[in-house]
């Protein structure tokens, strides 16, 4: 995701703190998640999600349209343990 160094960000949005937009309720997923969270966060209005580790701290930030692609694409291990998989594009 592209970020705007200070003097290419419009004067009327440099007092604008980011949480001030961000939404209140944030969705994370962690650096290893099942296929039923990813869709999840799919259903949500986000455009991009913070990826966490296991100590609760931000390790990247991964936007909505590369989650669909892993999706669509299926580029994702199995566990035939996981209550939930992808069959033909769908969570079963």
């Amino acid at each position: 995701m592209p970020l705007l160094k200070h003097e290419h960000v419009p004067p009327a949005c440099r007092g604008i703190r980011a949480e001030q937009i961000m939404s209140k309720k944030v969705v994370s997923l962690g650096g290893v998640v099942t296929v039923k969270k990813i869709h999840e966060a799919l259903k949500s209005p986000h455009h991009g999600f913070p990826v966490m580790n296991m100590d609760n701290q931000v390790i990247g930030l991964i936007p909505k349209n590369f989650l669909i692609v892993l999706i669509r694409e299926r580029a994702y291990y199995t566990n035939v343990n996981q209550k939930y998989h992808v069959v033909d594009g769908a969570i079963k």
